[in-house]
């Protein structure tokens, strides 16, 4: 009688096991045996270019010329002065003045894929050169600080001066700023001290 149990519980064991190796292995064949019935179609060699060809290729797009600056300036705060100026894909430079001191500190910036677009983005929905919109509204708070926007494409200029806006775009746009020249800051600050 014990015979039989074990008989059957090693042939349970068995079917089991050969269960698990039919469900491994078969999709495993299923894969290597599957063939793609589409014709594959040959794609038109390509000639590599050359890196001058490459140089002269990249050399007839026109350079983007559009320059950016934000410039922050109220004379009783510590950092009394900011100035963040870069380009269309994000490097330039950041001056900055503290109260109290007679020399201003200039240091490179380059500004990452987020908050590059975020800042163009804004620029480009304030549609900046083309409107002739004074963001300053009704109430003025000097005591915030003055703000001054700058756009220079091309032969177009626009620069637009405020203490205060009411539109969200540009309030955006200085808060965006402002964050980069914290940053850019913080980091001037913590390479000092060490």
């Amino acid at each position: 009688m014990a015979k039989q149990i074990f008989r059957k519980q090693s042939l349970s064991a068995a079917f089991i096991l050969l269960g698990a190796v039919f469900l491994v292995a078969v999709p495993r064949l299923a894969a290597q045996t599957k063939m793609n019935e589409r014709q594959q179609e040959s794609a038109p060699a390509v000639p590599a270019a050359s890196p001058a060809v490459q140089r002269r290729e990249d050399n007839k797009k026109p350079p983007d010329t559009t320059r950016y600056s934000y410039e922050f300036t109220q004379p009783d705060f510590y950092v009394r002065h900011i100035l963040v100026e870069h380009d269309a894909i994000g490097r330039g430079k950041i001056t900055f003045e503290r109260k109290g001191e007679e020399t201003s500190i200039e240091e490179p910036i380059n500004l990452s894929m987020s908050a590059l677009r975020r800042v163009v983005g804004a620029w480009t929905e304030l549609h900046f050169l083309e409107s002739t919109e004074i963001y300053q509204s009704d109430k003025k708070f000097p005591h915030m600080g003055t703000m001054r926007l700058k756009l220079e494409r091309d032969k177009l200029e626009r620069t637009v001066e405020f203490n205060w806006t009411n539109n969200k775009t540009a309030f955006a746009l200085a808060n965006e700023y402002r964050r980069i020249a914290d940053q850019a800051i913080w980091v001037f600050d913590v390479s000092v001290a060490r």
